[in-house]
């Protein structure tokens, strides 16, 4: 028993010993490091309060001589009344070397000096410690005593005249309202809306004042409205960006004000792809709005000033030498882990947009052609058109029996040509008809053109009828298409809270040592470590693995380390629960003819697997391009990550505008690998089966095909799936029923996806296009 004592006891004086050497040894470490990292923050505090003492002496100078309207000088006195602390001893030093540009220098010294006397007699009254520090209410009425001094005296000097008496009014009427506006600034953190307001308004008159300055041909003020709209654009975001640029172009004037907000938008928006790009495109964009709003006189010395800013900016942000402005409220420090998160969440979101880029551009290519085939009349109605033009000169014409009868065989043959050539797109001319003809008829030439003509208005119907609807139901698909990219991975980055508990819990069980642990993900799950200390790792990579899937019930892929510098981050997913094996067979109603069916199997961008059959309506060709097209446009725009229901109505509406009857059933199969779970999504088609078990589950839901009505909507099911279930998609040319599918099941469940999907088809096709596609589902072996 003494023995066992003394052991304890040795053990725990070595575990006492050890980590009094790990403390001492962190307290040098950190004592050297955070003196260092305290002389690096004064260093940065000095360099930004010398930059600040810099630009407000700047401000105030700037404001103090520039005058509104009537000559009135409000801005200097209301800056000086807003300013409190330092800043107001900075502001009185700006007006003071203002007065050097000001026509009554000594007006301009006497009221400066009435209104520090009145600040300090307010200080003296109140008994307070600090001067220039009144209330927002004192502040205000400085101002105004202050701007209706120098304005009378100004307009004394002057006889009173009229101007000299409106610039009084407007000078005591202004000055307390900027200043109200001005000492904003000074709002507590608490309410940061309403300094927002008074760093707003400062810029705003800033952007003024700037607006006639000019230093080697460029607008200052321009130059500055822009550089701020792209720089808060980059650091805050597209909306941020959009209102500095709204209130900088107001400042400048009103026309400039959407200008800029799209610049700004624009380079919020891009920014997280690619900088150059979003900078480049912004002002482009500018640049061609300036054009159209202001004409071509007064582009050129506006663009120069535009082009002058972005070349300017993009060096200094690809250098990241742009300070981050904190406009609209300052945003909490996060902590290590969850800025790890969202450098993975900005990841996914690029991808997502460039997987819908690529998606929009290859899909613009497609329907390119087919508009440009659409716009094309018929033949029918070109001959139809033709008839009539033909008819409308040959029947009162003497030489109609020569043409029409005696030669009436050529005269059909040549007329029939030239309709083709219509048809094609190409203009009819003289050389299309026989030179006999043309030397006989009179009216030729008429005849050519109103057949042209005819042909013309045409296709100028056939898009009309095609394009208007499409372009006003699709404007609300791509709103839709776009707000879900803007909320892209919310819910694959949701926080769980019980994985969190657990995994951080058995990690912590494994001797993991780690500054903190974070857990989220609704179908693909995540458990991060930060801060992990390597040497404390005594188990491997699989161990785990294996060991978070013990705690949690949920299969993890090992562990991936991220080494940057001396942070190590860990960061463990889950594994698919299942896999599949699929095959298809598809079979046209006549041997040699195209099938009206389509079917593919695609993933999206987060991996997740789908299984599509169209039908196009009818057999043969169209309804062959029909089907196509639907599979084309599903499997581009689902596999890019958009919501399945909004690409389904934005097909719909595209199959609707077509001029011709174009209507197709669609089964869409999407499977969840993780949540072991199936979602069946149909649009007319025909019954799935789920065989499970020596059970056939039918999954039969009624809805119309795409491409009939604008109230339009699938029909959803959602079901568990098991290991070893079956999954069957057919299309109508199948003849299954419950009872005979079951029993052909029976006999050949055993067989490859491959070999059941061919027997199904040699086995139930019916006197129509068929196609089935069979789904098994396995455990992951990963996992298994």
């Amino acid at each position: 028993m003494e023995d066992k004592q003394n052991a304890v006891k040795t053990q725990k004086n070595r575990l006492q010993a050890s980590l009094a050497s790990l403390k001492n040894t962190l307290r040098i470490t950190l004592g050297k490091d955070l003196a260092g990292e305290e002389e690096r923050i004064l260093s940065r505090k000095h360099r930004r309060g010398l930059l600040f003492f810099t630009l407000y002496l700047a401000v105030s100078m700037l404001f103090s001589k520039t005058p509104l309207f009537y000559g009135a000088r409000p801005l200097g006195y209301a800056f000086f009344a807003a300013a409190s602390g330092h800043m107001a001893t900075v502001s009185a030093i700006g007006m003071a070397l203002s007065l050097f540009w000001q026509k009554s220098p000594l007006v301009g010294a006497f009221t400066l000096l009435l209104g520090i006397l009145m600040r300090l007699l307010i200080k003296r009254a109140r008994m307070k410690s600090r001067i220039f520090d009144e209330t927002r209410g004192e502040r205000v009425a400085i101002a105004a005593v202050l701007a209706f001094l120098h304005a009378f005296a100004l307009s004394a000097l002057d006889g009173f005249g009229k101007d000299s008496l409106i610039a009084m009014l407007v000078a005591t009427v202004s000055s307390p309202i900027l200043a109200l506006f001005f000492s904003l600034i000074t709002t507590p953190a608490k309410e940061g809306a309403w300094r927002e307001i008074g760093r707003l308004s400062i810029v705003f008159f800033l952007v003024y004042t700037l607006n006639t300055v000019g230093i080697l041909g460029f607008a200052l003020g321009a130059v500055l409205a822009y550089f701020l709209t792209l720089s808060i654009a980059i650091t805050g975001g597209g909306l941020r960006g959009a209102l500095m640029g709204l209130v900088t172009g107001l400042a400048l004037g009103g026309v400039y004000a959407p200008i800029f907000a799209i610049a700004g938008l624009v380079t919020g928006l891009g920014s997280n792809l690619h900088l150059s790009y979003s900078v480049l495109a912004s002002t482009a964009l500018t640049l061609v709005m300036n054009l159209y709003l202001n004409g071509v006189a007064n582009a050129f010395s506006f663009s120069a000033d535009i082009i002058f800013t972005a070349l300017l900016f993009l060096p200094l942000a690809k250098a990241k030498l742009i300070p981050e402005i904190h406009f609209f409220a300052d945003e909490p420090e996060e902590m290590p882990d969850m800025k790890y998160v969202e450098g993975v969440r900005k990841k996914f979101r690029q991808n997502k947009l460039k997987a819908l880029s690529s998606a929009f551009e290859e899909l613009s290519d497609v329907f390119l052609e087919l508009s440009e085939k659409s716009r094309r009349p018929g033949g029918y109605e070109i001959r139809e058109a033709g008839d009539e033009v033909f008819s409308r000169y040959c029947e009162p014409c003497a030489l109609k029996s020569i043409c029409w009868q005696r030669e009436g065989g050529e005269t059909d043959e040549a007329v029939s040509a030239l309709f083709r050539k219509v048809q094609k797109g190409e203009r009819a001319t003289t050389c299309d008809l026989p030179e006999a003809f043309s030397k006989r008829c009179r009216h030729l030439e008429k005849i050519l053109r109103d057949i042209n003509n005819a042909a013309a208005d045409l296709v100028e119907r056939a898009i009309r009828r095609d394009k208007t609807e499409l372009f006003a139901l699709d404007y609300e698909a791509m709103a839709q298409l776009l707000a879900e990219t803007a909320r892209e991975g919310e819910d694959e980055f949701e926080k769980d809270t019980a994985l969190y508990k657990k995994a951080s819990h058995t990690l912590r069980e494994t001797g993991l040592v780690a500054l903190g642990y974070s857990a989220w993900g609704r179908r693909q799950k995540t458990v991060l470590a930060s801060g992990v200390e390597i040497s404390s790792l005594s188990i491997s990579s699989k161990e785990i693995a294996k060991r978070l899937s013990e705690a949690t019930g949920l299969e993890f892929h090992e562990p991936h380390f991220d080494f940057s510098g001396d942070f190590v981050t860990m960061t463990v997913t889950t594994a698919p629960a299942i896999s599949l094996l699929s095959a298809s067979a598809l079979r046209a109603k006549e041997e040699g003819a195209v099938s009206g069916d389509a079917l593919c199997g695609f993933e999206d961008t987060a991996g997740t697997p789908y299984f599509l059959i169209c039908d196009g309506m009818g057999s043969g060709k169209t309804a062959a391009i029909t089907a196509r097209i639907a599979t084309v446009f599903l499997e581009t725009m689902i596999a890019a990550g958009n919501p399945k229901e909004v690409v389904l109505k934005m097909l719909s509406n595209f199959l609707r505008s077509k001029s011709e009857e174009c209507h197709s059933t669609c089964d869409l199969l999407e499977i969840d690998t993780y949540q072991k779970r199936a979602i069946f999504l149909k649009c007319g088609a025909a019954p799935s089966f789920l065989w499970r078990a020596d059970n056939l589950i039918s999954i039969d839901l009624h809805s119309l095909p795409i491409g009939i009505t604008r109230d339009f909507t699938p029909a959803l099911r959602e079901l568990p799936l098991s290991e070893d279930d079956l999954i069957i998609l057919a299309s109508d040319g199948i003849a299954l029923s419950d009872d005979t599918l079951a029993a052909h099941l029976r006999a050949h469940q055993n067989e490859t996806p491959d070999a059941l999907a061919g027997s199904i088809l040699s086995t139930f096709a019916a006197d129509d296009d068929a196609s089935v596609t069979v789904i098994r589902v396995r455990a992951n072996r990963e996992s298994a």
